[in-house]
């Protein structure tokens, strides 16, 4: 089973640093490494860096996911609990 998920990503690097986008992801939960709160990625909304549409009360996580012998980290709305 898989479970949707809006990742915040930069549409260039495919990271959060420059032009942000967002997109839905669907992630194989038993693939989750860890979950944390990203504070930075808020940090980012209080300065208007994020995509219009965004509710300045949303949070965001970093979702660490196993890819083989490393992990993919993706930034997606939500706090850990909720993700």
């Amino acid at each position: 089973m898989v479970v949707e998920l809006i990742e915040i990503y930069d549409e260039r690097m495919g990271t959060v640093h420059g032009q942000h986008k967002l997109r839905s992801i669907y992630l194989n939960p038993d693939h989750v490494v860890s979950i944390y709160d990203d504070a930075e990625t808020k940090q980012l909304l209080s300065e208007g860096r994020l995509p219009d549409g965004l509710n300045e009360h949303v949070s965001f996580s970093t979702v660490t996911v196993n890819k083989g012998t490393y992990g993919q980290e993706v930034v997606v709305v939500g706090t850990p609990t909720e993700v």
